[in-house]
């Protein structure tokens, strides 16, 4: 039979919330799920072998869009997605239809929304196969008030290009009803089961390995704000990217990633905590003080590992030509084994995986998405709310390094932070500077003068932290008679202050340059 178009088969959207579960707790989880009332007592099963179809550049993939055909017993199902797995409740385009090979058909309305995402007409002949998946899948229906929720838990194997992973996830659709329920149901399920909220569509995963990318550091993605956002939608969506660059550096340390993982995950944490301050005159309840500050304790149990991480990349480095440094070097290597001990154990403690689940579900269904005082900046253009932002923080900034050669390491630190702050915000709000050749330029400036301020401002940090650091380690090393590692210490510590100069006058320098840049928002 020719492979034609069939009737859609779906809703248009896809209300989901996903996350990653353990091989081993999949059994657990479905003991659950049978006791829970309103859900059926035999569930259904099946094996879905699905193929996900790209152009050799991964177009479709670079623009958020999925295409996969599924077998699902003797049908073939063509699902097309729009989007990507939010941090908390995705809502995803969908279109869903059956269709007679294994191969996709695009009609005239996907063919369309493809052009129109991708940026250029893809037809059969571009499309290649380029991950295959299959998931054993157990699936749940539960009935509450007037929601009405599928549940599926998925043992799926992925093979990319003869490369294979295997993965375990819960996934929660809603069939009908408010999004609220989704969570009351999950939060049971996670007294049950550890639950740790997913980023990653099965077709990312599998991209992922296509590309050979191993489980490593993962940096900030594009912004997904766009023009036609209003304040609270770009909140929302900035929000899940942040998350997103943190939980894959969180997968990256549990799989014993490295230093730079480490690193990213602070990032992404300061990336977040940065965008709730920014975004607070539209997100703010009752709820949101509490959700900041678990993000926060997150961030600072990742906070003695990375500074370790630093003191010996930058000093130890920079100061084995003057002394023996190596029973320092022991020692910090020592303790940054124990700080990333802790920072694991953080990781995988029931409250990392609360602070999480309960910031998804204040992004979907917290009280600020309803409450009237703040109604009026959640309804605001993003564009005209980003140039307040930029101006506020520009002045934040400009008032915090105002001598900045003439300041304490402490109130530079000060400043570094405010430029952390406008650089983050400034990328958050990229997009809407990109459009025009003019303003991107000056975007391009800006952003390039910003961040070679922070990377001496950062130099200059090191610096200053180092000193306290070896201080510590070398009065503990007297006290236990340590002479060789108090003597290495102690001349790290003494070096300090000289080394701050050079970096000093560069970083007045690059400020004076950041100044004579055009302000890019205005």
């Amino acid at each position: 039979m020719p492979n034609v178009a069939a009737p859609a088969l779906s809703d248009p959207r896809e209300r989901e919330l996903k996350f990653d579960v353990g091989r081993e707790d999949l059994a657990v989880l479905a003991d659950r799920l049978a006791d829970t009332p309103g859900a059926v007592r035999r569930p259904r099963t099946a094996k879905l072998l699905s193929t996900y179809f790209d152009t050799a550049d991964h177009a479709l993939a670079a623009a958020g869009v999925t295409l996969r055909v599924r077998r699902e017993g003797r049908w073939r199902v063509q699902t097309l997605k729009q989007g990507e797995v939010g941090a908390g409740v995705s809502d995803r385009l969908e279109r869903e239809r059956r269709v007679y090979a294994d191969v996709p058909a695009l009609d005239a309305e996907e063919a369309a929304l493809v052009e129109a995402v991708v940026g250029r007409v893809v037809t059969g002949d571009d499309l290649a196969p380029v991950v295959a998946t299959l998931v054993r899948r157990t699936v749940f229906d539960v009935t509450r008030d007037d929601a009405v929720i599928e549940v599926a838990l998925d043992d799926a194997d992925v093979d990319a290009g003869g490369r294979a992973a295997a993965f375990s996830e819960l996934e929660l659709e809603l069939k009908r009803g408010e999004p609220d329920a989704l969570f009351v149901l999950a939060r049971d399920l996670a007294a049950h089961a550890p639950l740790r909220l997913g980023t990653l569509s099965k077709s990312a995963r599998g991209f992922r390995l296509a590309a050979a990318e191993s489980l490593g550091a993962v940096s900030a993605g594009p912004s997904p704000v766009r023009a036609d956002m209003d304040v609270a939608t770009a909140a929302v969506a900035v929000l899940a990217e942040c998350v997103r660059q943190f939980r894959g550096n969180e997968d990256a340390l549990l799989a014993g990633g490295d230093d730079k993982a480490v690193h990213q995950a602070r990032v992404g944490l300061r990336r977040l905590r940065s965008a709730l301050k920014i975004f607070r005159p539209a997100l703010s309840d009752v709820r949101l003080p509490v959700v900041a500050a678990e993000i926060k304790w997150l961030a600072h149990a990742l906070g003695a590992a990375r500074d370790l991480d630093v003191f010996a990349e930058s000093a130890l480095d920079g100061a084995g030509r003057h002394v023996d440094v190596s029973p320092l070097a022991a020692k910090v290597e020592a303790e940054r084994t124990q700080a990333y001990a802790v920072a694991l154990e953080a990781l995988r403690s029931p409250r990392a995986r609360a602070a999480l689940f309960d910031l998804a579900e204040w992004m979907a269904v917290g009280a600020w998405r309803t409450a009237p005082e703040t109604a009026a900046i959640r309804a605001t253009a993003i564009e005209a709310f980003a140039a307040e932002v930029l101006s506020a923080r520009f002045a934040k900034f400009e008032k915090k390094a105002k001598g900045l050669v003439r300041l304490s390491p402490e109130k530079r630190h000060g400043a570094r932070i405010e430029a952390k702050a406008l650089r983050y915000a400034a990328g958050f709000f990229a997009p809407l500077y990109q459009r025009t050749a003019r303003t991107e330029r000056r975007f391009e400036r800006f952003d390039r003068r910003l961040k070679k301020l922070l990377d001496t401002l950062g130099a200059l940090n090191d610096i200053a932290t180092a000193g306290p650091l070896a201080l510590r380690i070398g009065h503990d090393a007297v006290k236990r008679g340590e002479a060789a590692l108090g003597l290495a210490a102690g001349m790290i510590a003494g070096s300090t202050d000289g080394r701050a100069h050079a970096p000093l006058a560069e970083a007045d320098q690059r400020l004076r340059k950041l100044r004579d840049a055009k302000i890019f928002w205005k």
